[in-house]
């Protein structure tokens, strides 16, 4: 899968017969510093997953894209590393050069505070399709409109809209 040049401002680096001892690329450089930056890895979905989200939440955007080379640790033409903008929120995503015996949890959640009601509805149309839902969407005491679900990668979305559904008793927590 190619990612579409008139959707995305985007840096594309191909290191070609690729040598850790030889070449000086610093990850940390492509960052910005002081930041906490959510760092996604992927086997070998990673493409996939960068051009679904940004497909998905409106206004995302790829900075950049660094593959692997010939002689690279992972496959040929797989993320070695990118940088991108899910719903303003800077995100590391890669292709993991060798295969872990573990996978993403959904202790660990994406949280997007939605504008609309219709907005909870279309991120949970996209994001539970081929997925999984983890909490129905509905009104909660905590929200006017809410669901939990794991995509089709297996990352965990938390998505609400950003009021209450009731209004909390005087002196009374919603939680």
């Amino acid at each position: 899968m190619n990612l579409d040049p008139e959707r995305h401002d985007k840096l594309v680096l191909t290191l070609s017969n690729y040598d850790r001892s030889q070449t000086n690329l610093n990850l940390a450089e492509l960052t910005m510093p002081s930041a906490v930056t959510p760092f996604v890895m992927f086997n070998g979905q990673a493409e996939e997953a960068i051009n679904f989200y940004l497909s998905v939440f409106k206004g995302s955007r790829l900075e950049s894209i660094v593959r692997y080379g010939v002689d690279g640790m992972g496959a040929e033409g797989s993320v070695m590393h990118s940088t991108l903008f899910i719903a303003g929120q800077k995100m590391i995503f890669i292709d993991s050069a060798i295969t872990h015996k573990f996978a993403f949890s959904p202790s660990q959640s994406f949280f997007v505070n939605c504008e609309s009601i219709a907005e909870v509805d279309e991120y949970h149309k996209a994001l539970s399709a081929h997925g999984k839902v983890l909490m129905p969407l509905d009104s909660y005491e905590f929200s006017a409109r809410y669901t939990w679900v794991i995509d089709r990668f297996g990352l965990s979305w938390q998505l609400g809209h950003k009021t209450v559904a009731k209004p909390p008793e005087p002196g009374k927590s919603i939680l």
